[in-house]
């Protein structure tokens, strides 16, 4: 696909919607992302996002669709990897039937989920399995996040939930997954905010990352550690100018970039930490 093209879809409005709900940015990802490779999928998430939290979840869908084969296009799915240690909230195992039971701590989208994607315990010891929302599946939902709030945050619990491994999936590969298509999601969303800002010198820098972005997709965005994170550092450089000059004008963005900026820098401790 020819970011060029996209980038004149964008200016010609026609990614222009502005979802006022979390559902409504689900029709939008659905209708434009859907049928798309992972990188364009985020990149065009990012162009329709008008709050980071849309930012996030275009990434998000992205990153998980290139770590686990046969995700059901069309459909949001969450990975569900994160446990507690509360006694009322056991992890997940798998009965002797091969039913799911037990808990996870954070389910992203979680109020409109479709699919998820459940690691048994907290690593891959045992392949993930694969879960349709459905009977037997019990989702409840952080009333206020502190962070990307736009986007609704749970707990998930199993009870005997029938279930099918994945056993073709990359699934080690997620902490590297997630920056990279952060970085192809938040570049659209610069691309939208240079435009919105009227501001053509982001816009330029913005679309100049788009080659070595599309270049590191192309050889496997876990190919090369070093090219990633040097990549990385430079569109969250980018993020910062960009909240800067968004938080100088009034508004809800600018409260936006106060309360989430930091999601596109948030991943460069982890990539430099190895």
């Amino acid at each position: 696909m020819d970011h060029e093209r996209l980038i004149d879809r964008l200016n010609a409005g026609e990614f222009d919607a502005l979802p006022d709900d979390e559902g409504a940015y689900k029709g939008l990802w659905r209708h434009h992302c859907a049928t798309l490779d992972e990188f364009h999928a985020a990149l065009v998430g990012g162009m329709l996002a008008d709050r980071l939290s849309w930012v996030f979840v275009a990434a998000y869908q992205s990153a998980v669709r290139a770590c686990f084969v046969g995700v059901p296009q069309g459909v949001y799915t969450s990975f569900a990897a994160s446990e507690t240690n509360e006694p009322d909230r056991p992890g997940t195992s798998l009965s002797g039937d091969g039913r799911l039971l037990g808990h996870k701590s954070w389910i992203a989208s979680s109020r409109v989920v479709d699919h998820l994607i459940v690691t048994i315990g907290r690593d891959f010891a045992s392949p993930p399995v694969a879960v349709t929302i459905g009977a037997g599946v019990h989702l409840t939902h952080r009333e206020e996040p502190g962070f990307l709030a736009d986007m609704s945050q749970g707990y998930a619990w199993f009870d005997r939930v029938p279930c099918e491994p994945v056993q073709n999936h990359s699934g080690a590969q997620f902490g590297l997954a997630e920056p990279f298509f952060m970085m192809a999601a938040g570049v659209g969303f610069m691309l939208r905010e240079a435009r919105r800002l009227d501001e053509p010198t982001l816009g330029d820098q913005a679309s100049a990352l788009l080659p070595e972005l599309l270049q590191l997709d192309r050889a496997g965005f876990a190919s090369d550690r070093e090219a990633l994170s040097c990549l990385y550092r430079r569109v969250a450089k980018l993020g910062k100018s960009c909240a800067e000059r968004a938080s100088s004008i009034a508004g809800g963005a600018a409260d936006d970039w106060a309360a989430n900026g930091r999601l596109l820098g948030m991943y460069g401790r982890g990539l430099r930490g190895g």
